[in-house]
Formats: structure tokens, C-alpha cells, sequence
């Protein structure tokens, strides 16, 4: 039974000490990603959503047999230590110290092995004697006994000098070498960050080479003065109130201030990644690919964005969505940061069933015996969402007419809102949509990729969600209500389905290249159906809007690094950067795609309108003063990267000082 037990304890330990180890193996081989211990919280924090998680056949096989392999391993460990050898007794310093540690194991024989022939201390002291002799032997025993104890505190402190040095001393020495002339790939490859994980979660340092310190060298760098008036609190920050926007007209909407439009900020296939960040706050998304910027809540984070700004208009700020909240803690990050008013998966149900006559087991999947009105996961879909948004929409429109013919104030509102239906792997649909439902003929688009099958299912439910976005804006414009609303739609994110579900962010400029578009019906005049052909960015909407709309009369307050869009720039002067935080960050300018990260020297430039697939490194053929201007936009993207990061870790977006 000792023996089973021991082989149990040496085989939890040894998974738990290999597991970090062949957890970031696994990850480098099929993700290109590193593992820290942000996975396991953001595995406990996502469980649910694990079912969704598409994994593919090649990964399955690496992990399985890596799974086998350190299997095997550690069950013969644990045989030979519970078996053969007693680890529990080996002490490293024994090797360090060899010679104090056998005068350890001499001083204690000496001790516990007194003189047989005369009688012992104890024995004299029970009898009531005590003879010369017998006191020689207690000053003997008491001068080893001291020894002893000396000999131990030694030993532990020594024990606590080896454990600084190995856990301290030495990965300070590391960050200090790497700082000093070590490539940034030698440190990328050799500090391997499952090691040096414990130091890097006490210390909040990685054992990388810092090419960015978060602390901007000024605000101008990423602002446009000629088209964006505003007042800096610091010249080193982006905190600011916006004053106004100025400059030439790229497009104009037709707003009248007494009787301002409704707003509507629509988005398709979520992944937490860049709505609350971008779209609604104006940054860039959160250099992190285990944490989001809503992940936690972030209640304690003070922020100034679109909620924000449409409330200091007079607005009603609304999140109306099919989707969960639950993930990724939106239902605690939004509430807390601007809007009225939730409403989620949970909602949209309870509203579909009591207006719309949805029978509850109708949300079940086909092949559990309902209809697949809703998602396995994601929530419900969009052609049922969209339909309780349009009753949401005209319900309100209904009471503001309503106060309008009482001589009352108008109160707009401002709903964001999500489509779920796109969202990946393109499985889940409803019954009516299914393989008999009449659909364009998308073979051309996908009968020659090697993943033709999912390409197909990509473009059969994009095809699904325009249908029903298409109706629900005929029936707003049927009501009267798309003539007196600025819609935007954006997709939150993009992914190159061409590589698979595994890696779909390996397709760089796809993964990063994301539609937009603006409708306000009736309102563009000339403007509408022009193409924006030029480097945008989604933290660009928050001006945009706030320009389209009008700024009030105190300014508002911001820290986003977006223009207006409706102000013209001549092309390729727009510079925006971006950040994929789980591949690379770029810099943009017209169609000129600059890839770099946060370490390496590495850049690759690509053109993004013709090279989709990144095989023309354009870089190499650009002179030396056109190759030192982009490095210096790459260097002033890497310091904006980490700006952002390091404010929202530290908690200090709109403080003067962090």
C-alpha cells in the first residue's frame, strides 16, 4: 500500500510539473502560440463554450500522441521511484555542500551513540545521582546537539539561497542579458516561458527584450490636428476632450440638431476580441490572446466611448443582442460602462416566444427534435433576432412619435447590436435553412479550396444572416423608421476560412481586413454607394459618428486613437495600426500592409488589395530612407500597443498621470 501510494504522488507531481512544459509544446506546434497561465483561467472562465471550440484532425493527432507520449513517461517515473529509487530522500545540496552535510550525519551518530559502558544521563537523573562523569557526557551531548542545530540552520539557508538564486537571481540576470545585445530571437527561443512562469506572474515581467516602455513620445504622432480639434491633458497622452471636427468633406450625412437621428451599431460574428475595445471605445483590441478587454467585468476601469458620448447628447444607450453576454463577462462590462440597458440571448427568447409565437423546444436543434431557431451555443438566430430587434426599434419609434405630437422633447437612442448566425464553425441553422432551402450557387467561390466544405458553410450562413438583414432593414424602411436612423455595420473580426478552423488567423490580411458600412437613407445624397477606398481602422467609428452627428457644446471626453472618417485625407496619408493579438500586429496605409510584432526585428510588407496570401515581401525592394520611414511607424505602433496595455492594466485611461 506505501508503494502505491508513493507511485500516485510521484505521478501527480510529475504531470503537474510537465504539464506547463508540454502544454506550450502542443501550442508552438499547432498554434504558434505560447502557453502561460492565462490559459487555465481562461479555460476555467470559458468553459462553457468548450463544445465550440473547433479543433482539427491533425491537431488531435499531435496532442493525442504527445498525450501518450508523456503518459508513458510519467507512469515509468513513477515505477522506478516508487520501486527502485526513494527520491523523498535525495537532497540537492548534497552535492553543493557535501562535506558540511557528512559532518551533519557524524555529529548525530556521535550523538545518539554515547558511551555503552556507563550509564546514561537520563538513567543517573531517574536514579537521583549524578556523577563527574555523567556531566562530561551531558556537556558532550549538549556541545553536539548545538553543532547539530548549527549544522541545520546552515543547510536551510543554504536550501533558501539556492531557491533565490535559481528563482530570482537568475531570471533577473536573464532580463538584464537580454536587454544587452541578445537577439530577439535567441531570447524568444531559449527563455522558454513555461520555465520562467512562476517569475513572470510574481514579478509581471517577461523574459523578453522590451522594445516598447507603454509611455508615448506624443499624442500628435497618432492624432490628426487638421481634421479633429481637440484639448490634450497631457502632450504624452490621448486623453483629451474633443472640441470639434474641421477640414474637407470625404462624404457628408444630412443631420438636422433639433431632430437628431437614431443610431444603430450593428455587428456580425463576436469573438470579444474588438467590439468594446474598437468599435465602441476607439482603441486598439488588447494585446492579450487569453484575456479581453471585457474579461473580469472591468468594472473598476473608468472608460469614455460611444455610450459616453451619445449620453452626453441626450441619448438612451441600449445593447439589444441574440447572443450570451455571459462570455466573456459582457454582462457585467457593458452596464458598467455606459449602456442602460441589457439584453441578451436570454431576453431575446422570452420576447420571441411571447411576440413572435416561437414554441420554447422550437430552439432546440433538428436532431434534438426542435426547429434550430437558436445556436447550440452562441445564441439565437439572426433572422429571429432581427425581427425582435425591428419590434424593439419600432416600439420605440412608436413612443417617440407619441411625445412628439404631445409638444414633448424627442429622446433618440442608440442600440448596439450583434448577429450571431455567422459566427464559427457554420454548423448550427435553422430547419427551414437547410440543405433543400434554395441558395445561390456558390461553387466558383469554393470548389477549389482544399477546405471547400467549410468555405461552403461560411458562405452558405453569410448568405443566411444578409437575408435576414436585408428584411428587417426593408421592414424599418416600411415603418418609417430607416429614414430617421444612421446604421453601421462592421463585422467584428475576420478569419481566412481558406486554412481551416484550427489556424484561421494564419491569413493574415484577411483576419485583418474587415467590411464596413454606413447607411443613413435619404441622408448621403451624392455620397451614397461610395466606396472608402483607403486604410481605416473600427476605433475610426467613434469620430466618425460623433462628427456625422454633431459634437455637444462642452466637447466630450475620448482616449481612442481614431479620425473621422467623413473628413477627406488624400490617399495613403491615413496611417492606422492594428493588432491581431493572437498572430502579429500592422501598420496600414492605403493598400500598403506592414506586418511586424513586439519582439523581433522581422517586418514583412505586403500589398493588401492584390497579395491576399502574403507570398510578395515587398520590404527588400523599398530604398533605406523608405524602409527607416516604416520602421519608425512600426516602432510608434509597438509604443501605442503597449500605451493601451499598460493603461487598462493599470487602471488609468482618463487619469492625467499612471
Amino acid at each position: 500500500m506505501k508503494r502505491v501510494l508513493r507511485f500516485l504522488v510521484y505521478l501527480v507531481g510529475f504531470l503537474l510539473f510537465a504539464f506547463p512544459v508540454i502544454a506550450n509544446d502542443l501550442l508552438v506546434h499547432t498554434r504558434q502560440m505560447r502557453f502561460t497561465l492565462e490559459y487555465i483561467t481562461m479555460a476555467i472562465n470559458e468553459r462553457d463554450a468548450a463544445s465550440s471550440v473547433e479543433i482539427s484532425q491533425r491537431e488531435l493527432h499531435v496532442a493525442n500522441t504527445a498525450i501518450t507520449i508523456a503518459a508513458v513517461v510519467a507512469v515509468a517515473f513513477s515505477l522506478v521511484a516508487a520501486l527502485w529509487i526513494d527520491l523523498s530522500r535525495w537532497n540537492p545540496l548534497r552535492f553543493l555542500s557535501k562535506r558540511k552535510l557528512q559532518t551533519h550525519e557524524q555529529t548525530y551518530t556521535l550523538a545518539a551513540t554515547p558511551d555503552a559502558e556507563a550509564p546514561s544521563a537520563y538513567t543517573s537523573l531517574e536514579l537521583g545521582t549524578s556523577t563527574g562523569h555523567q556531566e562530561e557526557k551531558m556537556s558532550w551531548f549538549a556541545v553536539k546537539m548545538d553543532k547539530l542545530k548549527q549544522t541545520s540552520k546552515r543547510s536551510v539557508i543554504a536550501s533558501v539561497v539556492l531557491v533565490l538564486l535559481v528563482f530570482l537571481a537568475l531570471p533577473a540576470f536573464l532580463i538584464a542579458l537580454t536587454q544587452c545585445g541578445v537577439t530577439p530571437a535567441i531570447a524568444g527561443v531559449a527563455l522558454n516561458t513555461s520555465v520562467s512562469e512562476l517569475f513572470r506572474m510574481i514579478v509581471k515581467q517577461e523574459l523578453l527584450p522590451v522594445h516598447a516602455s507603454g509611455d508615448i513620445e506624443s499624442a500628435d504622432i497618432y492624432l490628426d490636428a487638421s481634421t479633429e480639434e481637440y484639448s490634450l491633458f497631457e502632450a504624452d497622452m490621448l486623453f483629451r476632450r474633443t472640441i470639434g471636427f474641421k477640414g474637407d468633406l470625404a462624404f457628408n450625412v444630412t443631420v438636422d440638431p433639433s431632430n437628431p437621428p437614431k443610431s444603430s451599431c450593428s455587428s456580425s460574428s463576436p469573438s470579444g476580441i474588438t467590439i468594446p475595445k474598437s468599435i465602441l471605445f476607439g482603441q486598439l483590441p488588447l494585446d492579450s490572446a487569453t484575456k479581453a478587454s471585457t474579461t473580469g467585468g472591468r468594472k473598476s476601469v473608468k472608460l469614455s466611448g460611444m455610450p459616453q458620448f451619445f449620453k452626453a447628447k441626450g441619448y438612451e444607450s441600449t445593447f439589444a443582442g441574440g447572443c450570451r453576454t455571459d462570455y466573456d463577462q459582457w454582462n457585467r462590462f457593458l452596464p458598467s460602462h455606459g449602456f442602460d440597458e441589457v439584453l441578451d440571448v436570454k431576453d431575446f427568447k422570452k420576447l420571441a416566444e411571447k411576440d413572435l409565437g416561437i414554441d420554447p423546444q422550437d430552439w432546440a436543434l433538428p436532431k434534438h427534435g426542435g426547429k434550430g431557431r437558436a445556436m447550440s451555443y452562441w445564441g439565437v438566430h439572426d433572422d429571429v433576432a432581427l425581427e425582435v430587434l425591428g419590434n424593439i426599434l419600432t416600439n420605440k419609434t412608436d413612443e417617440q412619435r407619441a411625445r412628439m405630437r404631445k409638444n414633448e422633447s424627442k429622446k433618440p437612442f442608440f442600440i448596439n447590436h450583434y448577429t450571431i448566425s455567422s459566427h464559427m464553425p457554420f454548423k448550427d441553422r435553422p430547419l427551414w435553412y437547410d440543405d433543400d432551402y434554395r441558395k445561390p450557387d456558390f461553387r466558383p467561390l469554393y470548389q477549389h479550396e482544399a477546405y471547400n466544405a467549410l468555405v461552403k458553410r461560411y458562405l452558405e450562413m453569410h448568405y443566411f444572416t444578409d437575408l435576414a438583414l436585408g428584411k428587417f432593414l426593408d421592414r424599418m424602411e416600411q415603418h418609417g423608421v430607416l429614414n430617421n436612423t444612421i446604421v453601421v455595420i462592421v463585422g467584428d473580426h475576420g478569419q481566412g476560412q481558406e486554412n481551416g478552423l484550427d489556424v484561421p488567423e494564419s491569413r493574415e490580411i484577411s483576419a485583418t481586413r474587415v467590411a464596413a458600412a454606413i447607411i443613413a437613407e435619404g441622408r448621403l445624397g451624392k455620397y451614397a454607394g461610395m466606396l472608402f477606398d483607403d486604410a481605416t481602422e473600427q476605433y475610426d467609428l467613434l469620430n466618425t459618428l460623433a462628427d456625422i452627428v454633431g459634437v455637444p457644446s462642452e466637447g466630450f471626453l475620448q482616449h481612442g486613437a481614431g479620425r473621422s472618417l467623413k473628413r477627406k485625407v488624400p490617399f495613403g496619408e491615413r496611417v492606422v495600426w492594428s493588432n491581431n493579438p493572437t498572430r502579429k500586429m500592422s501598420v496600414v496605409r492605403g493598400h500598403e500592409w506592414l506586418q511586424y510584432d513586439a519582439v523581433s526585428n522581422a517586418v514583412a510588407l505586403h500589398n493588401a488589395d492584390a497579395d491576399h496570401n502574403m507570398k510578395y515581401n515587398l520590404y527588400s525592394s523599398l530604398s533605406k530612407d523608405e524602409q527607416a520611414r516604416r520602421l519608425g511607424l512600426r516602432d510608434a505602433g509597438r509604443e501605442l500597443n503597449a500605451y493601451y496595455k499598460e493603461r487598462w492594466d493599470k487602471k488609468c485611461l482618463l487619469q492625467a498621470g499612471c
